[in-house]
């Protein structure tokens, strides 16, 4: 509670500053608000940086970089509910609600070209937008191992139905990620996920990164088929 109340504090006074006062600075991010120790611990290293504004905090994807020279892996699953109903889903629903089961935890958003900050007990989200930076905790082997990441929302395609993700550039891994969502003849949705990447681990890129991106992106796709069906009433999940 005591937390909650620090966050909701921290986003009024950030409402309220004063003009000229820039929200888009770095210390401006309440570590307290944060549950998850390695992202903290990845924010406090863009710090040490010298990463003082929020556009220091660069995507490691070049919009001209070839994609042949990296990894790729392709997952596709279906939602039995209209395309444009699903899409509409996958750029609103907040982070806190679909990066968020037992493998991935939401800890924090930020908006580069805004500066709004979005916490994981925060309930106002008006939806995805590019320049936006999603914060992550991957758990695995049971909480043994914990990695912090961070996405930039590179691109959204309103008419093809396809959104961007790419790396930060401090990360482990560099690389680009999308969601395409398109029709089927029956008229459901198949989501396609794709990912290119590499990292300084040939060991991890051929072996570990397969296995944990596949569990990732089913979990935050059983999220996101979850709330989907939740509102159609009863659909069988």
């Amino acid at each position: 509670m005591i937390l909650y109340i620090r966050c909701f504090l921290l986003l009024g006074i950030s409402l309220f500053s004063l003009e000229g006062f820039s929200q888009n600075e770095m210390h401006n991010i309440d570590l307290n608000c944060i549950s998850q120790k390695k992202i903290r611990k990845f924010i406090i290293s863009q710090k040490d940086q010298n990463i003082t504004d929020f556009s220091g905090i660069l995507s490691g994807y070049n919009e001209k970089e070839d994609l042949s020279g990296l990894f790729k892996r392709e997952f596709a699953f279906i939602i039995k509910e209209n395309f444009d109903m699903v899409w509409n889903k996958y750029i609103t629903v907040s982070p806190a609600e679909s990066w968020n089961g037992r493998i991935i935890s939401f800890g924090l958003l930020i908006s580069k070209s805004t500066g709004f900050v979005m916490y994981n007990k925060d309930e106002t989200f008006s939806g995805l937008d590019t320049s936006q930076v999603l914060y992550l905790n991957l758990k695995f082997l049971f909480g043994v191992y914990n990695l912090a990441v961070g996405l930039e929302i590179i691109g959204i395609d309103n008419v093809n139905k396809s959104i961007s993700f790419s790396y930060l550039d401090e990360g482990k891994a560099q690389g680009l990620q999308t969601i395409h969502i398109v029709s089927t003849k029956k008229g459901y949705s198949k989501i396609i996920y794709r990912a290119y990447y590499k990292s300084n681990s040939a060991f991890r890129d051929r072996f570990l990164y397969p296995f944990f991106h596949h569990k990732v992106i089913r979990e935050f796709h059983r999220n996101m088929k979850y709330i989907i069906l939740s509102n159609d009433n009863k659909k069988e999940y």
